[in-house]
């Protein structure tokens, strides 16, 4: 399929692919790098830091039953 196609159609090709492979990489090392930063602000809540943080540790449970490993 690709022999009847001239040298310069598949030196395009070969360019088009190469260049979709390299911004793929970028996008995926810049979504890494910064994947964190998508949720900065999301939290909506009218609580202080410490009424989240005290609501935080009253919610805690010790586990009572016995598990073995």
């Amino acid at each position: 399929m690709i022999k009847d196609i001239s040298s310069e159609e598949k030196l395009n090709l070969i360019s088009l692919l190469s260049n979709s492979m390299l911004s793929e990489e970028h996008n995926s090392a810049k979504s890494k790098d910064g994947w964190a930063s998508r949720f900065a602000g999301v939290w909506k809540d009218n609580r202080s830091a410490e009424e989240i943080m005290n609501d935080i540790h009253s919610a805690r449970t010790n586990n009572t039953f016995d598990m073995e490993l």
